[in-house]
């Protein structure tokens, strides 16, 4: 079974493991799908995270993104937060 390019949103719901499987993400993706990438961010403010997080996504990722949407999930720890963003990649 070849997943590759089937999906055309992706969900990465173990934020601590996020970016080390987001090359499989990004395979099993197609070409303007979307990617809900679940990461664990350390802010000072509550205000900046879901901002460090989007920041984070594209510094990770190696295609061309557009970040659709990002907020906080939930707090996990003092200025720990879970966070989730989505974004459309590009292939092409």
């Amino acid at each position: 079974n070849n997943l590759e390019e089937k999906a055309d949103r992706t969900l990465m719901l173990l934020p601590e493991r996020s970016d080390e499987f987001l090359d499989t993400a990004i395979s099993v993706t197609k070409d303007r799908g979307i990617i809900h990438y679940y990461s664990h961010i350390h802010s000072e403010t509550k205000a900046g995270a879901s901002k460090l997080s989007e920041e984070h996504f594209l510094k990770v990722c190696p295609l061309k993104a557009d970040i659709l949407n990002s907020k906080i999930v939930r707090a996990v720890g003092p200025r720990f937060y879970q966070t989730v963003v989505d974004a459309r990649i590009y292939k092409n």
